[in-house]
């Protein structure tokens, strides 16, 4: 997948995570507008289960953390 450059911080080692951006590229990810970062649209079949799903789970950490 070919992309423009990424623009990295200061100080940063550019090689090291330009090799890491590409290999989120190939997993599907995009570069955004900016060159500074990259995105990800996940889809859910109903947004209802997606966020009861997602408190539930919270809850359940949250109570096992309590019990211990």
């Amino acid at each position: 997948m070919a992309s423009s450059a990424f623009q990295f911080a200061e100080g940063e080692d550019a090689q090291q995570l330009t090799r890491d951006a590409n290999a989120l590229l190939q997993q599907g990810w995009a570069q955004d507008g900016d060159g500074m970062g990259v995105t990800k649209t996940f889809h859910f079949k109903s947004y209802f289960k997606a966020v009861v799903s997602f408190f539930f789970s919270f809850f359940l950490l949250f109570t096992w953390s309590i019990l211990d």
